[in-house]
């Protein structure tokens, strides 16, 4: 069971390189710049955005959903909290694999331990973490459905 732990963490990984190299030779959708407002401008408009998002598909105090190619600005800054947590994933997950290792990548997270306060707050994290990712594919499956149910309604009042 642990190899099979060790080899997830290689394949989230190396999913990741490659997420990390899609967000520079993607297409629009995918960019970086699609995801972090880099403007105070941006900024200003991903947050309506989110706004209009929350009000329509999650309250329904808003009939007209917004009309977005690509993920809409809740989608996105979601997807850079998921991001910065698959850092911080793979971190620990590595942290706590360098004290059985002599491999050279587990090495590389070594400084993570002393950081964080020891192998058990590292184990913690990594653990809270897991939780996360859980519960994030558990909304990430639920959301979609709702506003499809919502939107259906919305056609069936018309």
């Amino acid at each position: 069971m642990r190899f099979l732990h060790f080899a997830a963490g290689y394949v989230f990984l190396c999913a990741f390189v490659l997420r990390l190299y899609w967000m520079v030779a993607g297409n629009e959708f995918a960019r970086w710049t699609n995801f972090l407002p880099v403007t105070p401008t941006l900024f200003r408009r991903q947050l309506r955005q989110v706004w209009q998002v929350i009000t329509t598909d999650l309250l329904e105090l808003r009939v007209h959903p917004a009309e977005v190619k690509g993920h809409n600005a809740l989608a996105a800054w979601t997807y850079t909290v998921v991001f910065l947590a698959s850092i911080a994933q793979i971190a620990t997950g590595f942290a706590l694999y360098a004290a059985m290792s002599e491999a050279w990548l587990p090495q590389a997270f070594a400084w993570v331990g002393p950081l964080v306060g020891g192998d058990a707050h590292v184990r913690l994290w990594h653990h809270l973490l897991a939780w996360f990712f859980i519960v994030f594919a558990l909304i990430h499956v639920y959301c979609p459905s709702f506003t499809m149910r919502s939107k259906a309604r919305e056609r069936s009042r018309r």
